[in-house]
Parts: C-alpha cells; structure tokens; sequence
C-alpha cells in the first residue's frame, strides 16, 4: 500500500497503525456489502475511531477508496504465495490452482474478487481509481506471467507459448469464475475453467 513519502515520514507507528486498520475495515466492508453501501461513519465504528482521527488519514472517501484499491491489489497476490511463486511443474502449478480455488470458496460468494468488485463499481466513475485498479491486474498479470516463465525454464510448458498473453488468459479465466462464484455460491466454475485451461497447455506443452 502506497502514501506520500512526507504522509510516511510525519505518522509515528502507532499512527501507522491506525491508518492500517481503517483501511482494512473500509475494504473489509466494502467487498462484503459494495463501496456505496460503505459510510466513512460505517467504517469509523469498525475501527473505534473518531471523526477527526478518521480525516487524519484521509481527506474524504474517495481518497479512502484509493488506498483500499492499492490494498486489495497486494491481499489478492499475497493470498496466493507461496503458491504461485514456486510454480516449477505440472504439480506446482495444480497445487496453485488448488489455492485460488480454495480461496474462491472462502470469499467468493462473499463478494467476489476483491479486486475485481472494485473494478465493477469505481473504474467507470474515476480516473485515479481507474488507473489504480488496472496497475493491480498488471501486478497480478506478471506474477502469473512469472509463474509461466518458470514452468517454461523447468522444460514443463513449451517455449512456444506467449506467456505474457498466457498469463491474461489466465486472469480472465479467474475473474470469470470468482464472478460466477459471487453469483451462485460455489467455486465449481472457477475449478472447471482452470482444468480445462490447464488440461489445453498441458496437452500442446
């Protein structure tokens, strides 16, 4: 998560502290019920805060909104490690499908992606949020556009494989599933999609 390096510099820890928890409740709420639902007031009785500790932090909502992108952005990657770092083989790389489909379980009917949800509500309204939104997809791109990379250097996937598309493939694959996870409770589709999608590379690699 991002703040201006002079923000950094005049918080102390324990300010920090509060800055972390304010917008982990705020995202927290707003993948559970949507951001127009989410009150600055909501969000400041999640955590116990004041009025003026909550405009301490953050100048309004939508300045809220923009550290929430930014965190999500990191949750969703970091959900996925190990996994998705030690991706060398067939094996790894099942064992990385198993992890989003566990986590598609877990919060998918909940609200969906994370990120994705985000997307779904901000990314029409404001370019800041926009431009946020889509540098978390990239960062979530290259770290499966890693992973690809290192199941080609094992010799597992084919070289002929464009990993950079591969790896967008891939990302729309799980978007896909977890919005059909949001929509019916079950992670089945993801499962599915990621088999198949799996099952293609495998039989031409």
């Amino acid at each position: 998560m991002t703040e201006p390096s002079d923000e950094r510099e005049r918080l102390t820890p324990k300010g920090r502290a509060m800055r972390e928890r304010i917008i982990a409740a705020a995202a927290e709420l707003m993948f559970k019920a949507g951001v127009k639902e989410t009150s600055l007031d909501g969000v400041r009785g999640a955590v116990g805060a004041s009025k003026s500790q909550l405009y301490h932090y953050f100048v309004d909502k939508d300045e809220l909104l923009q550290a929430v992108v930014e965190f999500q952005a990191m949750r969703v990657i970091a959900e996925q490690q190990p996994e998705l770092a030690a991706v060398n083989s067939w094996d790894a790389l099942l064992a990385w499908r198993n992890k989003l489909v566990r986590l598609a379980e877990v919060h998918g009917p909940v609200g969906g992606c994370p990120l994705g949800s985000l997307a779904n509500e901000l990314a029409p309204y404001r370019r800041g949020h926009q431009t946020a939104l889509a540098a978390g997809f990239q960062a979530w791109a290259e770290e499966i556009e890693c992973a690809l990379r290192g199941l080609q250097a094992s010799g597992a996937l084919s070289a002929k494989f464009d990993v950079k598309n591969l790896s967008a493939l891939f990302l729309a694959t799980i978007q896909g599933g977890l919005l059909f996870a949001k929509l019916n409770g079950s992670a089945e589709t993801l499962a599915k999609g990621l088999d198949q999608l799996i099952a293609l590379i495998k039989a031409k690699g």
